[in-house]
Order: structure tokens, then C-alpha cells, then sequence
């Protein structure tokens, strides 16, 4: 096993397992390796399924959704039904995540499910936000904050 192996199988893990695998990968790992794997930060629940949706390969339409309405916005295009498929993709995605999350034992409450659907928008906004997500070994959930026509205002 490699060090993204490691990684890879680290972040599909339930959160509560989280340390648990860490150490045992760890266990597998060259000493670097090893070291970089433990320096790895235990997913929130909400990162964690965001995670999740990369391992079903679900997140390809809203990452690619990402790079059409940032050309659009860029070129000065029309992004009204851009945007409006961006509402539609977001929420069955976080329809989604909830599924893996409850088949994998961990619902998601509202609060969480808030955070994915904030996660996937910052993804469709931001391009490291993007590449984040696509990578799947996020710890913790993402926001957009920027002047953007699609991007969220941060409080």
C-alpha cells in the first residue's frame, strides 16, 4: 500500500474510525509516509460525506457544472438557467450524501446537510474549493465567500 492508497481508504472511513484506521495504516506505511498519515485531521461528518459522494463518483456534474458558470460569469454570459441547474444538481447531491450517510450509519442531520450543500456550492464557485472536494480527503466542510453572481456571502 501507498501513501494515497492510505489516504484514499482513510477518508472513506466513518469519522468515529477515523483514528483507528489512521494508526493501522500508519502501521503499513514507509516512516514518511507513516508521518503524513498521521498528521491527517479526523473529517467532520459533513466533509466526511462530501467524501463520500467523491467515492460513489458523484460530484463530476457539479464540478464540471463549476467550470461552466465561472466561464460564463467571466464572458459576462447569461447564468440564469445555469444557475438554476445548479440549484437542481446541489440538491439531489445532498439527497445523495444523505443516502451514503445513512447507509454507511451515520445520517445526516439538517445542520450537516446544510454544510454539504454549502461545501458543493463553494466547489461550483471556487476552483481550489473544486479541486478539494474532486481530491475527496476533505476534514472539513467549505465556504465561499466572494463577490461572485453564484458564490455565498460568509457571515
Amino acid at each position: 500500500m501507498d501513501f494515497d492508497e492510505a489516504a484514499d481508504e482513510l477518508y472513506g472511513v466513518l469519522p468515529s474510525e477515523f483514528t483507528a484506521t489512521r494508526r493501522r495504516l500508519a502501521g503499513e506505511l514507509p516512516r514518511d509516509d507513516a508521518r503524513r498519515l498521521t498528521a491527517m485531521r479526523r473529517p467532520t461528518v459533513p466533509a466526511w460525506a462530501v467524501n463520500l459522494l467523491v467515492r460513489d463518483d458523484a460530484v463530476g456534474p457539479i464540478l464540471e457544472l463549476g467550470e461552466r458558470m465561472r466561464a460564463a460569469w467571466s464572458e459576462g454570459g447569461d447564468l440564469t438557467a445555469l444557475d438554476r441547474e445548479r440549484a437542481s444538481l446541489v440538491g439531489d447531491l445532498v439527497r445523495r450524501a444523505r443516502a451514503l450517510a445513512d447507509e454507511a450509519g451515520r445520517p445526516l442531520s439538517d445542520a450537516f446537510a446544510d454544510e454539504v450543500d454549502e461545501t458543493l456550492r463553494a466547489a461550483i464557485a471556487d476552483p481550489s474549493a473544486a479541486e478539494a472536494v474532486r481530491a475527496g480527503r476533505l476534514d472539513h466542510p467549505l465556504r465561499h465567500a466572494g463577490f461572485g453572481p453564484f458564490g455565498s456571502a460568509a457571515p
